[in-house]
This record gives structure tokens, sequence and C-alpha cells, in this order.
């Protein structure tokens, strides 16, 4: 059983010819490289698919809990933040995609607009996932000022600012967010360090967010050889491996992380 830690803060589809595995402790590290813009969307006939499961096989971390001591009539007394969440060793909060594709299929409608609403000091879903290049609406619905700081976060784990925005009481703003060499970016009130949460920037279509067992599917994959990753924001050692894909077949990749 997860023992809290207290903080104070004022502030399936076809068949499966191949089966793989890859684990976080083990990864190498690739050196972070500037993102291609040269993305093309084609159509996808009869393309492959990848399926799979992320676990976690480390002691499961505490979550952290805040003593809240400003605004709390808004924000409230406490708050408790589960950053590693692991259900019967499933990790969930985790994004597996395909690094680098050329072409392929289109994003949705739907995956090309971002929100994000601060309510009651809080940022909403831990994580959250937007296409390159798109605009982040970032809502402030408190009767309290937020400062927003948004970081880069490398595949080492390290972390360039990005963007700070002040906001006053009930009001909004868009930001384009456009990274430079990292997977996603870390939000963080500077007027309350318990309001956290993390952004998937997907620079393709060929990504997916797991879900609460840790499973996941991305389909409609053009053949060829790929590397699949997963990413986690607070997690570092990403799992990550090369697999090809056949036109018409599933591939399963199942990850592990290993703090």
């Amino acid at each position: 059983m997860k023992k809290p830690l207290l903080m104070l803060s004022s502030l399936v589809v076809s068949v499966l010819p191949l089966s793989v595995n890859a684990h976080g402790d083990q990864a190498e590290t690739t050196p972070d490289k500037v993102i291609s813009e040269g993305y093309q969307v084609v159509e996808v006939t009869n393309g492959g698919a990848i399926t799979g499961k992320v676990t976690f096989s480390g002691e499961d971390p505490a979550p952290i809990e805040y003593l809240v001591t400003k605004d709390v009539e808004v924000c409230g007394k406490t708050r408790s933040l589960d950053f590693v969440k692991v259900n019967n060793g499933a990790l969930s909060d985790v994004v597996v995609y395909l690094e680098n594709v050329e072409k392929g299929k289109a994003f949705l409608e739907v995956e090309k607009q971002a929100k994000i609403e601060q309510k009651a000091c809080d940022y909403g879903p831990l994580l959250s996932v937007m296409n390159q290049g798109a605009k982040l609406e970032i809502v402030n619905a408190d009767k309290v000022a937020h400062k927003m700081h948004a970081a880069e976060v490398m595949e080492t784990g390290t972390k360039k600012t990005m963007f700070n925005i002040s906001q006053t009481e009930q009001g909004s703003v868009s930001k384009e967010v456009k990274l430079k060499t990292g997977p996603g970016m870390k939000m963080q009130c500077e007027e309350h360090e318990f309001m956290q949460s993390f952004m998937f920037v997907a620079k393709n279509p060929y990504y997916a967010l797991v879900a609460e067992d840790g499973t996941f599917t991305i389909e409609d994959i053009l053949p060829g050889n790929y590397m699949v990753k997963a990413w986690h924001g607070k997690l570092k050692n990403h799992p990550q491996l090369y697999v090809p894909i056949e036109a018409g077949k599933t591939i399963v990749v199942d990850f592990d992380y290993n703090k």
C-alpha cells in the first residue's frame, strides 16, 4: 500500500504474428534531435497495427500530499498527486507513439484542439495530448490568479522553459505549442505548486494514450520499420523498440517501466 509523502505548499485486431517487449530500465537513451515537420498525409489501406500493454515492475511510488496554505477558499486545504498510477501492475498516464514518421494517416479533427481549464486550482487530467503547432487554450475559471509555467521535457528528463503566462481571475489566453526536441511538456502554476500536469505533443497521429489497464493500440500504419516509444511525464528511462510493420498484420509490443 502506498504511504503518502507530505509537502507544504504556499503557492483484436488481426492475427498477431510477432510479440516483443522492452524494459524502461534497459532502454538506451538516444540524443535529443530536432523534430522534422515534413509529415505527409496519404491514404492508408490495409495498414499494419501495434498493440500491447505498459506495466510497472518497480516499487510503486507514494502519492505526494500537499498541505495548501494559499487561496484555500478556492483550492481547498490539501491536494494529492499520484504521478505514477499503477493498477495490478499496469501503468497508466503513458503515451505510446511512433517516432519520426514521414507519412501516413491524417489527424482527426478532434485532435486539432487543445484546452486546459484551471478550475478549483486544478489542471484536470494529469496527462493530456495535443498536436505540434496547435494552439493551447488556457482557461482560468477560478476567482484567483494563476501563472502557468510550461517547460519542454526532454527524453533525458531535463526541462527547458517554453513560456510563463500570468492570468487574472476568470480569463482565457491561447498559446501556440511547438516543441523543438522533447516529446512533451510539464505545466505548473507558479502561484500554486500543487497545480501540475503533463502534455504529450504529437508530431504525427501515430500515438495512443494507454487505458487504465495499460493497454493500447495504434492502427493504420504503412508497412516499414519504426521506432516505437513510451513516454511518461514523471518517469525516466523510457522503453523503446525498433519494430517491423507488415501490411494487414498486428505486432504485439509490451513495455515495462522499472524505476
